[in-house]
Formats: structure tokens, sequence, C-alpha cells
């Protein structure tokens, strides 16, 4: 992270651009309760923006950022179960790793699933090479949770009413 001279805080995003932070996104678990009281929602679910997902990582640097990231979420709302459903990030550019690291994720830690990302690498989640990654998260219960990213959305460019490009222009498949 890092500051701007207004103070405002910024999370530094690979290839130079950097996104601000919601200050909503720095509550307290106390204090997005209290939120969620008022608003009326039961439940929310707490995982990283799929854009520091780490998939661009080598794969030793990108499982120790899931594992950082994992260990914050789980101890975040450690205490209130019934209230946030907790998502793991993954080293999805390794496949044994993912395994192992949802497997503590879930076992371990106590986190209901893991995010991914819409594509991994530029990879469909219909690769062979993902279906032992499935298995196994079957094979645990984990719930997977897709949130697309703006870098795969083609409709960026072409529409920005409605939220189409958010809503239906994320691309699953592989672009140039």
């Amino acid at each position: 992270m890092r500051y701007d001279n207004s103070g405002k805080t910024s999370l530094w995003v690979r290839e130079g651009r950097s996104a601000g932070i919601h200050p909503k996104v720095r509550l307290k678990p106390e204090e997005r309760i209290k939120e969620m009281d008022a608003i009326g929602t039961d439940l929310q679910v707490v995982s990283v923006h799929t854009q520091i997902s780490g998939y661009h990582l080598s794969p030793q640097d990108g499982l120790a950022q899931a594992r950082e990231i994992n260990d914050e979420i789980a101890g975040m709302a450690h205490d209130r179960p019934d209230r946030f459903a907790r998502m793991a990030t993954l080293p999805m550019q390794d496949v044994g790793a993912s395994i192992a690291e949802l497997d503590r994720a879930v076992n371990t830690l106590g986190l209901n699933g893991a995010e991914l990302d819409t594509v991994a690498n530029g990879m469909n989640w219909d690769e062979p090479e993902f279906l032992p990654f499935f298995k196994a998260a079957e094979s645990m219960g984990a719930v997977l949770f897709y949130h697309p990213n703006p870098r795969h959305n083609i409709l960026a460019e072409r529409n920005t009413r409605l939220n189409l490009p958010n809503a239906v222009g994320v691309c699953p498949w592989k672009t140039p």
C-alpha cells in the first residue's frame, strides 16, 4: 500500500497502476457487523480483489502471498463465522500448491472456500491441468467463487452503461 499527498490509501497494482481503497475496506469486523445490521445484511463474504490474486508471481511468491492473505482473512473474522464467509486466495499458477493451500485454508484455518479470477494467466478453467484442483475442492466441500476481473473485460471499451461490462463483459475464454 502507499499513500498519496492527500493521505488517501491506494493499493499498488502491477504494471504501474494503482487503485484507491474504499474507506469501508478498512473497517474492523465489529464495525462491519454494525453496518451490516443497519442495512439488514446477515452475512458478508470476505475476499481479496482479484487484481491482487498473484497469478503472475512465481509459484513460490504466489504461495507466500496466498498464505499471508489467507491467514489475515482467517484471523479477521475467526470469532464470527455466522456473519462472515471467508474465501481464500490461491496460487493457481501451481495446481499442486493451490490444492495444498486450499486444504490448509479450509481444514486448518476454517475458510469456506476460495475466490478465483475468471481466467488464470490466460487459461480457462476447463484446461485438463486444473481437473485435480476441482476434484480436491469438491472432496473438501469447498465453495469456489469466480470474481470477474476488469482486465479480462471485453465490453469495457464498448459499453459503460447499466454496469454491463461487469455483469456480462468479463471474458471467461482466452483472448488474443
